[in-house]
């Protein structure tokens, strides 16, 4: 469990739960709610975030509509965000932690708006705005197709863009209580493969855990593209989500993956991918062989 203050130490809290990827921001707002170049946050499911003294001095500030902005209002030190299009998710600012998280930053964005006198020198992606379109920089060297960078959403940013179809998703994948659902894999000459796969919703990000030595491990790697379709609901009710998937290579995250696991059966030792989403189909039938009668669609 991680545990947090702010400067004056009269606000402290607990993060009982996951944290999401870390992000450095470098947006006009961020650097001037923290008096710095960039801020580094990480997203936290609302119910792992817990205030165990000094909630009374928390105020807030809404910098833009919908986003607030959360801070003691005796020593000024900003804790957290969270946003009303994004209700159950807050975003911690890391330099309130007591200790190591476990966690490295993944990206910076809103380079575009960057200080112009600081200077990113660390390799990591980059986006012009928060918008995964805006890919400026990408680290260097030669990668796998599963780790190539591409226009893709997280499952937390995703949820940010589109929150109505992430909380059907969340609903139909069962992913709060027994996930399960079905993925197809591109196999040799574009074949589709289906399997059952069980979802692994780690902090805000969706993994899924694969055997060693299967069929659909080698697509994975060798295609890295993916369709997650879940089981139907009431009504015929369907959702499926498609992107591409990155391996998960770093040993504090699988263990944070491993944590999060619902299933009573599985080998530590599988690779884990992470799901990045780049599109997604939501359909209900209130009367069966005719058209849907509620749909929606969303592509990154």
């Amino acid at each position: 469990m991680l545990t947090g203050t702010c400067l004056c130490r009269k606000v402290r809290f607990e993060i009982r739960g996951e944290l999401g990827s870390i992000v450095y921001c470098h947006c006009e707002s961020c650097r001037k709610a923290q008096g710095t170049a960039f801020v580094a946050n990480a997203p936290v499911a609302e119910e792992d975030f817990v205030l165990t003294s000094g909630a009374e001095l928390i105020a807030k500030y809404e910098s833009s509509p919908g986003k607030y902005r959360c801070f003691c209002c005796n020593c000024g030190s900003p804790v957290y965000s969270c946003r009303a299009s994004i209700p159950g998710t807050v975003r911690v600012r890391l330099g309130t932690l007591d200790s190591d998280p476990g966690l490295r930053p993944v990206l910076h964005s809103w380079v575009g708006e960057k200080a112009p006198w600081f200077e990113i020198t660390d390799g990591l992606t980059q986006f012009r705005t928060g918008d995964p379109e805006s890919l400026i920089a990408a680290p260097g060297g030669e990668q796998q197709a599963s780790e190539r960078p591409t226009a893709s959403l997280g499952w937390g940013q995703f949820a940010e863009r589109a929150p109505e179809l992430a909380a059907a998703g969340r609903r139909l994948l069962r992913l709060d209580h027994h996930p399960l659902a079905f993925l197809a894999t591109v196999a040799g000459e574009g074949r589709p493969r289906v399997a059952a796969v069980c979802p692994i919703l780690a902090g805000v990000e969706l993994y899924i855990s694969v055997g060693a030595h299967t069929p659909k491990l080698h697509d994975l790697r060798e295609r890295a593209a993916f369709v997650l379709h879940a089981l139907l609901g009431m009504n015929d009710e369907e959702f499926q989500v498609a992107g591409h998937v990155v391996e998960v290579r770093d040993a504090m995250e699988r263990s944070t993956v491993h944590r999060a696991i619902r299933f009573p059966v599985y080998n530590p030792a599988d690779p884990v991918f992470t799901l990045r989403i780049d599109r997604c189909h939501w359909a209900v039938w209130d009367k069966p062989a005719e058209r849907p009668t509620r749909r929606a669609s969303w592509r990154a």
